[in-house]
């Protein structure tokens, strides 16, 4: 990963190019060499952008903006899997009882969506966006309070000396990456057919119902 470390240090030299498709560029080749295309290939254009993007911000807007980000993901990746009523899947998940950051994360897990690890990690970034939206401080990713919650971000491929900012950035664009491919591989739940009481009444699952009901209150 030292190549790609320093992918970012050389990109903040350059303002003025598209630098989300150098680095698509970039791992794109460095993944063909070892027949893994496949993996970038599934990450849509727009999270290599979201990615360039966070590289210029602020912390507190890199913060704030990837939790946004990530929430549009979430709330995709669970419109696809609910039945197809748009309309009452928007009224809960913008307006509703799931209109959280983090009744989504949890609801997504609970339906195994996204793994634990996932969860896990996107509870921290939450965490994270709270410290810088909460704080009147100046506070940036070299706080303890954030820093410390960079550390426990969970995923095992990064160098010891790799600075929470960009820890934290990289964790963002692996898991927009992973959701994105979540959706795509998603297979929407389909609506339970209607059926009439009839159809599931007792008088026709049991011959002589009435009879047998009679007789069973008479002995009680």
């Amino acid at each position: 990963m030292k190549y790609i470390d320093g992918i970012d240090k050389i990109l903040s030299n350059y303002k003025d190019i598209d630098q989300s498709k150098i680095y698509e560029d970039v791992l794109t080749n460095i993944f063909e060499n070892y027949g893994q295309e496949h993996i970038v290939k599934s990450i849509p254009k727009d999270v290599f952008k979201l990615r360039a993007i966070l590289l210029k911000e602020t912390d507190r807007g890199a913060a704030l903006m990837a939790v946004s980000y990530l929430e549009n993901l979430l709330e995709k990746l669970l419109m696809n899997f609910f039945v197809d009523d748009n309309s009452l899947s928007k009224k809960l998940l913008k307006h509703g009882e799931l209109s959280s950051f983090a009744s989504k994360k949890d609801l997504a897990y609970l339906l195994g969506l996204i793994s634990s690890r996932e969860k896990r990690n996107l509870e921290l970034i939450r965490r994270i966006r709270n410290e810088f939206a909460h704080s009147a401080e100046n506070i940036d990713f070299s706080s303890s309070c954030i820093n410390n919650r960079c550390i426990e971000l969970d995923y095992n491929i990064f160098n010891d000396d790799i600075s929470g900012r960009n820890k934290f950035i990289r964790v963002v664009f692996c898991l927009a990456g992973s959701i994105s491919s979540s959706t795509k591989e998603n297979k929407r739940r389909k609506e339970k057919p209607n059926k009439n009481f009839e159809e599931i009444g007792f008088k026709k699952l049991i011959e002589n119902f009435n009879e047998e009901l009679s007789n069973e209150i008479n002995k009680y």
